[in-house]
């Protein structure tokens, strides 16, 4: 999985590992996968004063000098540091762990640092990964997709009554009057019934096709986990990452 360094004002900074990632369009009212580059996420983040390098590159062992990634000396990697101390990714997950349990939330599992990950630590880190994605599917509160649902419902009731204008459900009219106060707000041009109706009917066919897709990474991934006989952890990391990285 390829790995990139941002510079900004001459030092190295946030290290972002991006592999390709399907993302799904529609062409002539289908739907298709399309895929984008790592290199093409990179340059679409990127901010106006920003720039990269491919690899990974940390700024506590390594330095610009005319533009050129440098290893800093024995003497530098030495030199006090008055950097305060960072807190690990562990302490935090711990912590959340700990936050959303006194919540009243189901916890999420504490997992190892993954140089010491067993096959269930890297199989459970896709199975988290998988929840997340479907978390980014629908906005956030319980039974939304519940309520996806349901007006994909009310749509295909009122199309097979013929679309009549006079009787257009709720479900339709409430999403109509929602986008349309988005729109207004940017100038743009607002939606009809009929537009409102097809959106819903849209997000109806993306909604079990993005779960097919987050189906078919984990179980592979999970698969792919069970056959390895070591480094779980990179065994497990590319599915991940296609799952951190489906749902923007």
């Amino acid at each position: 999985m390829p790995a990139f360094t941002i510079i900004k004002n001459d030092i190295l900074g946030r290290i972002l590992n991006l592999p390709d990632k399907i993302v799904i369009v529609e062409i002539d009212g289908e739907l298709h996968n399309s895929t984008v580059t790592g290199e093409q996420q990179v340059l679409d983040e990127l901010n106006a004063d920003e720039t990269y390098v491919l690899g990974v590159f940390n700024n506590d062992f390594h330095k610009i000098v005319d533009g050129v990634v440098v290893d800093r000396s024995d003497e530098e990697l030495s030199a006090p540091s008055n950097m305060l101390p960072s807190v690990s990714p562990d302490v935090l997950v711990d912590g959340l762990a700990i936050d959303l349990k006194s919540a009243g939330f189901a916890s999420i599992s504490s997992i190892p640092h993954f140089s010491v990950w067993t096959k269930v630590d890297a199989k459970s880190a896709i199975d988290q990964a998988a929840g997340r994605a479907r978390y980014r599917i629908a906005a956030d509160g319980a039974f939304v997709d519940e309520e996806y649902s349901l007006a994909a419902k009310a749509v295909q009731y009122w199309r097979d009554l013929g679309s009549p204008p006079e009787n257009v459900p709720d479900e339709i009219v409430c999403w109509q009057e929602a986008k349309n106060i988005q729109l207004s707000a940017i100038g743009g041009t607002l939606w009809t019934i009929e537009e409102a109706a097809q959106d819903i009917g849209y997000n109806a066919l993306a909604f079990p096709f993005l779960m097919a897709i987050i189906r078919r990474i984990r179980l592979i991934g999970k698969y792919t986990v069970d056959t390895a006989t070591t480094d779980y952890y990179f065994a497990a990391q590319p599915f991940i990452s296609q799952l951190d990285l489906l749902v923007p």
